[in-house]
């Protein structure tokens, strides 16, 4: 099997910082979207909500307060 992200972030947790999701929030969220999101996506910020990663990239989350870091938002 492939290594993943998640596996990298139980590796080195210091070069992950992850946004977080409230799951009642999340699906009231995602069930409000005029739109179909992929499962692996969906998934992924189920888990995660998004994050910074090695200090230099960010994974758009969907409810990230910071709109700079907000999917949503960037996309508007």
């Amino acid at each position: 099997m492939l290594p993943t992200i998640y596996d990298d972030a139980l590796e080195r947790p210091d070069l992950f910082h992850w946004f977080g999701i409230a799951e009642a929030e999340f699906e009231n969220w995602l069930t409000a979207l005029p739109l179909r999101v992929h499962p692996g996506l969906v998934g992924f910020w189920r888990r995660t909500g998004g994050g910074d990663l090695f200090e230099s990239e960010t994974l758009l989350g969907p409810l990230v307060k910071d709109e700079g870091d907000n999917v949503l938002k960037l996309n508007e």
